[in-house]
């Protein structure tokens, strides 16, 4: 998170979940969430996202796994989109 905050400043909100911190950042008008467990290592990034469901599947191509939830494995990453109100999350993890 120091490289983080070095480049984007402190965050907007700050969450102690114990192990595991949560940071959000919004920045022009965009929405990050960003979840760093007990060895401070970066395991989750979330960014809410413009894009329909089509244009989704267009850019990524078929999921890895079918559903409401689209996944895709990509090397050591698991790239997800999921519905979240009226927007679609992106989030990117380590396996």
């Amino acid at each position: 998170m120091s490289d983080v905050e070095r480049i984007w400043g402190k965050p907007n909100e700050h969450f102690d979940n114990e192990d595991i911190q949560t940071y959000r950042y919004t920045i022009e008008n965009q929405n990050f969430i960003i979840d760093e467990d007990e060895m401070n290592e970066i395991y989750i990034i979330q960014v809410e996202l413009d894009y329909s469901k089509d244009e989704i599947l267009e850019i990524m191509g078929k999921p890895t796994e079918p559903g409401n939830i689209f996944i895709y494995e990509k090397e050591n990453y698991i790239i997800q989109f999921e519905k979240f109100h009226n927007k679609w999350r992106l989030i990117l993890r380590k396996r």
